[in-house]
């Protein structure tokens, strides 16, 4: 599963691996950018939702084995906080990202695809991982969460404070 706008960023060469190997794949989110989908759209096992509600998003990204982060490596995405990631993460699924700066270091089940790397064994291995144990989901989701993410911009923040006070 791919949750997020449909546009320029999406690798739909990715997709098309990752729908060899897979039942299904699912897309959920806004078209903004139909190129991706005119390429896609020959695969018969793509699924469009479109947009969805927060509930419906939920169902969905729980009801998958695992999700997507197939981005093109462009200035926009290696600058990006991909709050999906996150979403998939809380949600207990193994991911299969592009090996982009943000979405490194967020652990085992994550599983990183180097520029021109194939996305069909990443996305076997991510598969055999299967949902999130429920100590391995406490363990991540705590190193995740906002407090965690943003304490170095506080603490640095603070520090400024600090010494422009002196």
């Amino acid at each position: 599963m791919y949750t997020g706008t449909v546009d320029e960023r999406l690798d739909s060469d990715a997709v098309a691996q990752v729908a060899a190997v897979v039942d299904e794949v699912h897309l959920v989110g806004p078209v903004t950018d139909t190129a991706p989908l005119s390429e896609l759209s020959r695969l018969p096992n793509l699924r469009m939702h479109g947009p969805v509600g927060q509930s419906r998003l939920r169902e969905l990204v729980v009801a998958c084995d695992v999700g997507l982060l197939p981005h093109r490596i462009t200035g926009l995405t290696t600058a990006m906080s991909p709050l999906k990631l996150y979403e998939y993460v809380a949600a207990g699924l193994p991911v299969v990202a592009t090996d982009l700066p943000p979405v490194r270091g967020l652990g085992s089940r994550v599983i990183l695809v180097p520029p021109d790397g194939g996305w069909g064994q990443p996305t076997r291995a991510a598969l055999s991982l299967g949902p999130a144990s429920e100590t391995d989901l406490l363990s991540t989701t705590a190193g995740i969460s906002w407090s965690e993410r943003l304490a170095p911009l506080v603490t640095a923040v603070s520090r400024q404070l600090d010494a422009s006070a002196d």
